[in-house]
């Protein structure tokens, strides 16, 4: 089976990440609440207001692109084969990054 996503909408596969990169284990209440995912494949993008010279429909891309790994609600979007979610780019919380940044680093002024 080939998952398209149409318009706005991201296929994400779903990783499973229980500790932190220093070792720190996430409660599952936490892992419940946000899931992390790396987009596999992206729709066209938005329907925009404008029109192109042509006159017809304009579409923007998505914000995200293939390979980031995203940061969205554990409830978001469609569940598919437990390994997959389907959601719209709006749903994505954050991108997360590999640099080896620890998370209290990103708050640091």
């Amino acid at each position: 089976m080939k998952i398209i996503p149409t318009g706005d909408r991201l296929l994400i596969k779903m990783l499973k990440i229980e500790t932190s990169k220093g070792g720190i284990f996430l409660p599952q209440k936490m892992q419940m609440l946000a899931t992390v995912g790396e987009i596999i494949a992206t729709g066209p993008g938005y329907l925009s207001d404008e029109k192109n010279e042509d006159g017809s429909d304009k579409w923007e891309e998505t914000e995200h692109k293939v390979g980031e790994k995203v940061l969205f609600y554990s409830k978001a979007g469609v569940v598919i084969n437990d390994q997959y979610r389907l959601l719209h780019d709006r749903d994505v919380l954050a991108v997360v990054s590999d640099d080896g940044a620890e998370v209290g680093d990103l708050f640091i002024d």
